[in-house]
């Protein structure tokens, strides 16, 4: 990460100033080599601010998937092959700070589906005081402890189901309150409730964690917290339709029968309505610092909700003719090894409806729709600002079908390999 610090006179300087300006910009180009090394670089600029530029990029190789299929989805035309190189993640960040005000955006390429060059976060901060910040922009989602969490510090590839679930993209745009006091942690913000587009009601997502953040001794921390959400979802309208002539051919002799037409009433429309939606959450996650290894952590975080999966299997309870109960948990495990790298375990199991059921025998039995997912990864990082990992992700869900029509689980494991890159 590269810092570049200015501190000097006001801007809107006489010719002499901008002349110092023109000459502080040649010594940040000609110090960015040095920076590579050292990490930081400090310049001196008038205006008092400080300037730092981050990225990151993330390549994978998927060189085993279960569920890859040499074939096209029939009803959009995609690939379904999953075994691939790609790059998962080419990020780049900018951010400036002067006084109480800080600011920046970060803008993410890929090429998970068609190639894509879009702004991911923008946000700017006003901190009056050393406990109490107030954030507006396009903001990571501030719920539980996954969605939260910066990606390029994150050991484990992609997050738990239900987070991609509950909080798609994990940004959303809005305004935050977040700040510390002691071992205290909080935050509490008004978000549109639509990761990644407009907003589709007037209401408001309001959502927020309490927490702690305690060191016991000098090898171990806790860090834990509540989250809790509430807001508004929206099931959409159906225009009117027109009645419809119909013929079909059945006896297939190509000729138009009174018998084989058909009339297909039109249908009014019908208005769009709003429901609620809520999530309820705790997390927590202990840190203990090992001798010759480095730190270790344990964590675990359960979230429980109604209506509000918005990316695995879409929440619409007024086309269900029932309120969908959410549930989604995960523990984990994971470790330095030394100066060289990282290892870990996770396990998270989401299931979508807890009310589900399926038909079998002329009858309606409970149907568990739990996905779940066992992850091991390991880490090697030779250089500060590299590394290569390998994870292997063992997938489990009930969603398939047998030839007899009854559910069936289906292989869909899966090895990826992953370098990475940072500044």
């Amino acid at each position: 990460m590269y810092h570049l610090t200015a501190r000097g006179e006001e801007c809107g300087a006489p010719a002499v100033e901008r002349g110092r300006y023109l000459a502080a910009l040649a010594l940040i180009v000609a110090a960015l080599p040095a920076a590579a090394q050292t990490t930081t670089a400090s310049i001196a600029l008038p205006g008092d601010f400080r300037l730092t530029l981050d990225g990151f990029l993330h390549a994978d190789a998927v060189a085993w998937d279960d569920s890859s299929l040499d074939e096209l989805d029939p009803s959009t035309g995609a690939p379904l092959n999953d075994t691939r190189i790609l790059i998962r993640r080419a990020r780049l960040r900018a951010a400036i700070d002067r006084g109480i005000f800080s600011g920046g955006f970060e803008i993410d390429g890929n090429t998970v589906g068609t190639p894509v060059l879009r702004l991911l976060a923008a946000d700017v901060t006003v901190r009056p005081l050393a406990e109490v910040a107030l954030t507006v922009g396009l903001l990571k989602i501030p719920v539980g402890a996954a969605a939260p969490e910066k990606v390029r510090d994150r050991l484990f590839f992609e997050s738990p189901a239900f987070v991609r679930a509950y909080y798609p993209g994990e940004y959303d745009l809005g305004v935050a309150v977040h700040g510390e006091w002691d071992v205290v942690r909080y935050v509490f913000a008004a978000m549109n409730g639509d990761p990644g587009g407009r907003d589709l009601t007037a209401g408001k997502d309001l959502l927020g964690r309490l927490g702690v953040d305690v060191p016991i001794g000098d090898a171990v921390r806790v860090v834990a917290g509540f989250s809790a959400l509430v807001g508004e979802g929206l099931h959409p309208g159906t225009p009117t339709t027109k009645d419809e002539l119909v013929w079909r051919d059945v006896n297939e002799n190509g000729i138009v029968e009174l018998t084989e037409l058909q009339v297909i009433a039109g249908a009014a429309a019908t208005p769009s309505s709003r429901f609620d939606r809520f999530a309820l959450g705790g997390d927590v996650r202990i840190l203990i610092e090992l001798p010759w290894l480095g730190q270790m952590s344990a964590f675990a975080e359960l979230i429980w909700a109604g209506n509000l999966d918005r990316g695995v299997e879409i929440a619409d309870p007024v086309a269900a003719g029932r309120d969908l109960r959410e549930l989604g948990w995960s523990v984990g495990l994971e470790t330095f090894v030394g100066p060289w790298g990282r290892v870990g375990a996770r396990y998270d199991r989401y299931d979508p409806d807890a009310d589900a059921s399926d038909a079998r025998g002329g009858r309606r039995v409970p149907f568990d729709a739990s996905i779940s997912t066992l992850s091991v990864v390991a880490e090697w990082r030779p250089v500060s600002f590299g590394s290569l990992a390998v994870q292997y992700d063992h997938n489990d869900n009930t969603r398939g079908r047998g030839p007899d029509g009854a559910p069936a689980r289906f292989p869909d494991d899966a090895v990826t390999v992953r370098a990475a890159v940072g500044f």
